[in-house]
């Protein structure tokens, strides 16, 4: 897809005039998107009022009318659930989603890594600045 048209599928999710620093990241994750990459990862931060929040929704909004299915992750359940609220589809923690919980003979429980099943997905994680530089290393 081209990022011409992400663009404008997120622009039209909008329903108020973009600054010319919205426009920026707009125009800048939608080469992100259409470039078939996947090794990278975008980082969206900004102060608080910036319009991330909104741009999260209507990127979702865009990826969802485009087939393409947006994984929302937070490392709380309070942040999942804020997510979900703003973007309108379902959230999950981190944790929830990439490991596995078993329980052994002892009842005591072990994590591992979960299958991926979401082959060609976006995912995006909100409040990523609650994560410990440990965490995000995958150093347990």
């Amino acid at each position: 897809m081209s990022s011409t048209r992400i663009a404008t599928q997120i622009y039209g999710k909008i329903c108020f005039e973009t600054t010319p620093g919205q426009k920026k990241i707009i125009e800048k994750l939608s080469e992100y998107l259409a470039d078939d990459d996947f090794s990278r990862i975008f980082v969206l931060n900004g102060y608080a009022g910036t319009g991330k929040t909104t741009l999260i929704a209507a990127l979702v909004g865009a990826l969802k009318e485009s087939g393409i299915r947006p994984v929302l992750l937070a490392p709380t359940g309070r942040a999942a659930k804020v997510l979900a609220r703003n973007a309108r589809e379902r959230a999950f923690t981190i944790h929830k989603r990439i490991y596995r919980q078993r329980t052994n003979a002892d009842y005591e429980s072990q994590y591992s890594l979960n299958h991926n099943p979401e082959q060609g997905a976006v995912f995006i994680v909100d409040e990523a600045s609650m994560l410990s530089e440990r965490a995000s290393e995958g150093t347990h």
